[in-house]
């Protein structure tokens, strides 16, 4: 018996995080005159009949994080509230779009309006206009906006092309290390207005036989990122980044020798995605990653730095693909 009200107070938690949140303030409450249906909404701006009375107020969506909903799921629950408390008229006062805040539902406020029928014509082909222009411009909202939360996985080839100097100041112009894998993880948050932030993790390697033995590049580099991305077509994103963060450069020869160092790093990448479904994506991108440290250090206690500046870093050139997920 506990176990059954248990459950079922869980069934109601989980369904009402999942609908919007719908909030009344009721100044007169009337007896119904017309079903939801036929309450009369005036969008945010439109002209209100000067005889028009306001007898409360109405906010769908706001507060409701989980909850999915188009512009006319908020605007049907609107003019229920509307009609059950009396009114025939709607007017819109605020409308913000889903992920702004977020939020993955629209978000509307309105004042509930008693409309003189006199003084007020609806017919059934104005309202009709009306519900055609909210699925328009839900369509338009839906075509021309991302996702809130992106993940990213990538893999691909990178490239370094600063100099790479050995102890005695002789460049290496023609190693193999300077080819190698690169990869990457990153999370996204992009707000409403198409600009966002996350955190980038990107990774390479590369080897080579130098002076007779095996020698390995490793670079991490992880940092906050600043994002910008925006539908070109219905299916397709752009995105361009920048971040700078935390980089670490690492060399392990097959003799045991080791070198390291660590320091400041900084990514730019422009890329695009192919939405195959609202959820799933493939992804490809082109950047720069620059990685800036002080003196390198190896296990033998030394430490050395550049001949030119007294500075060490690694630049390298990415072409990366991968997959996206939605969220």
């Amino acid at each position: 018996m506990k176990r059954n009200l248990f459950l079922s107070l869980l069934l109601m938690v989980v369904l009402a995080s999942c609908n919007p949140r719908v909030v009344t303030d009721i100044v007169k409450t009337y007896p119904p005159i017309v079903v939801p249906d036929s309450v009369i909404v005036f969008g945010v701006g439109q002209h209100v009949p000067a005889s028009a009375r306001t007898i409360g107020r109405v906010s769908v969506g706001k507060g409701s994080i989980a909850a999915r909903c188009t512009y006319s799921d908020v605007l049907r629950l609107a003019k229920a509230e509307a009609a059950k408390a009396g009114g025939n008229g709607l007017m819109i006062t605020s409308h913000s779009l889903p992920s702004s805040g977020g939020s993955n539902c629209h978000q509307i406020a309105g004042s509930i309006l008693l409309l003189n029928q006199g003084a007020v014509k609806h017919d059934s082909l104005a309202d009709a206009v009306f519900k055609n222009q909210a699925a328009e411009q839900d369509e338009v909202i839906r075509r021309h906006s991302v996702a809130g939360n992106t993940f990213s996985a990538n893999i691909g080839y990178g490239h370094i092309f600063s100099d790479i100097y050995v102890a005695d100041g002789n460049s290496l112009n023609g190693i193999p290390q300077r080819n190698g894998v690169d990869w990457r993880l990153q999370y996204d948050h992009t707000f409403s207005s198409g600009l966002g932030i996350g955190i980038l993790y990107s990774g390479f390697r590369s080897s080579g036989w130098v002076f007779g033995t095996e020698d390995t590049f490793l670079e991490n580099y992880i940092a906050p990122v600043l994002s910008g991305r925006w539908k070109v077509a219905d299916k397709l994103i752009m995105k361009g980044e920048f971040g700078i963060g935390y980089y670490r450069h690492d060399e392990n020869a097959g003799n045991g020798y080791h070198l390291w160092a660590d320091g400041t790093g900084l990514n730019l990448d422009l890329g695009l995605e192919y939405m195959v479904t609202p959820h799933f994506g493939l992804g490809m991108s082109a950047g720069l990653l620059s990685g800036s440290v002080g003196n390198m250090k190896d296990n033998r206690g030394h430490a050395y730095s550049s001949y030119s500046c007294d500075t060490n870093g690694v630049v390298r050139y990415t072409l990366l693909t991968g997959f996206r997920y939605y969220f």
